[in-house]
């Protein structure tokens, strides 16, 4: 597994320990997860961007890799089993005001 390096303030890693400590698990594992879940949810983003716009009527202004995005849908595991139980979950999640 590769390794990375990456510098930040004293701050900012005193609070990552703490809340490692909190959670239970190390600094490093904790900072994998956050990453994780980081990319995870922008690499969402910019795929609800481009099936948004593209129900618009318009070209997205990316060039969006279908192949790659078919591959992960096959290799990751639904959260709901049906359309009808996600469009339920979604329902009672609240809703942000812009």
């Amino acid at each position: 597994m590769p390794v990375v390096t990456v510098r930040m303030a004293e701050e900012l890693v005193r609070r990552v320990e703490e809340l490692a400590k909190l959670q239970g698990v190390t600094r490093s594992a904790l900072i994998k997860q956050s990453l994780r879940e980081t990319v995870e949810r922008r690499s969402a983003s910019h795929v609800r961007e481009a099936v948004l716009t593209l129900r618009q009527g318009r070209k997205p202004g990316k060039e969006i890799d279908w192949a790659k995005i078919e591959k992960e849908l096959q290799e990751t595991e639904p959260q709901f089993p049906t359309v009808e139980e996600a469009i339920a979950h979604s329902r009672r999640r609240p809703t942000l005001v812009k």
